[in-house]
């Protein structure tokens, strides 16, 4: 059991790192957004501003909406969010409910297979278990 307990706590660490990694990344994307936006329509006000930086400050807003629609950020930190909450369900199993190695094996497998199911592609919908 330690060896499956041993595991289970270093995917659900990973999982953890990834819905963290995957939340902020999906902020930044808009607050890069919202700066560039503001900063754009600030740098009209300025003649000495060149033409080039604003047409590029205002331009990165939709290439920030382009990179959220293709890599699909806060969709793919809440699918790692749900993945870890399921494996800390089955970690107390085994910690606390006496679950046997061979149930809680077979208890993780059908947890990837059912997590595999719903993993948020580039640029497509979440897939429905």
């Amino acid at each position: 059991m330690d060896t499956l307990e041993a595991e289970l706590v270093a995917a659900i660490a990973a999982s953890r790192y990834y819905a963290r990694r995957n939340y902020f990344l999906g902020y930044m994307v808009a607050g890069a957004s919202v700066v560039s936006s503001i900063l754009a329509g600030i740098s009209v006000s300025f003649p000495c501003i060149p033409p080039q930086v604003t047409a590029v400050l205002a331009s990165i807003p939709a290439a920030m909406i382009a990179t959220t629609t293709t890599f699909r950020f806060e969709q793919k930190s809440a699918w790692f969010w749900r993945k870890a909450k399921r494996q800390e369900s089955l970690l107390r199993s085994i910690r606390y409910e006496a679950v046997d190695v061979a149930t809680a094996s077979k208890t993780l497998s059908q947890i990837e297979e059912d997590m595999e199911q719903e993993w948020v592609s580039f640029g497509t919908p979440a897939k429905k278990a």
